[in-house]
């Protein structure tokens, strides 16, 4: 990997005796991205979470519209092994979500819902709370996002819920891999 100059690479250690020891809040700092691993005993441990630190600041790194990020390696796990590949990713978003991909408002805001439908186990009230609309306009959000989309359905839905969590980190249309 080449790491660029401006890069500082970290490390802590917590001692045995405090047993589990809970993560508080990544700190921010302006004009800086702090990327972590999760925690590990012994060395193997100490590889994996620098891995898992190295990966995350790979994605990290296709989010052109947030250049500075504060993020936890077990926040975006599944996001992290969704784009291992980013040009199959965006590949992958794009036959899934065909019309849906789309960058304008009114797409974006069939896709806010839909995600917060699949999200939110498929309950339009908790849908039609979280966004302070009516439960009728969660309705017509969901089917005609999935209508976008050529969602079958009844079908499964791990795909779709794949490809709009694809979708944000690649939305603006970054494909191309950063420095391995």
């Amino acid at each position: 990997m080449i790491v660029p100059s401006q890069t500082i690479w970290a490390w802590g250690v917590v001692s045995p005796d405090q047993g589990d020891f809970p993560r508080g809040p990544l700190p921010e700092f302006a004009d800086v991205s702090v990327v972590v691993g999760e925690l590990g005993s012994g060395v193997d441990g100490f590889r994996r979470s620098h891995m898992e630190a190295r990966a995350v600041e790979r994605i990290v790194r296709l989010r052109a519209d947030q250049p500075h990020i504060t993020c936890a390696h077990e926040d975006v796990a599944l996001e992290v092994l969704l784009l291992a590949d980013p040009d199959a990713a965006a590949g992958f978003t794009s036959r899934l979500l065909g019309p849906l991909a789309d960058d304008d408002a009114r797409t974006a805001d069939l896709r806010s819902t839909l995600i917060r439908y699949l999200d939110m186990d498929h309950s339009l009230a908790k849908v039609a709370a979280a966004e302070h609309i009516s439960k009728n306009t969660v309705t017509y959000r969901v089917h005609k996002a999935l209508s976008l989309c050529e969602h079958p359905p009844g079908a499964s839905t791990t795909n779709l819920r794949a490809a709009l969590r694809v979708h944000e980190w690649l939305r603006d249309g970054t494909t191309s891999r950063p420095d391995a």
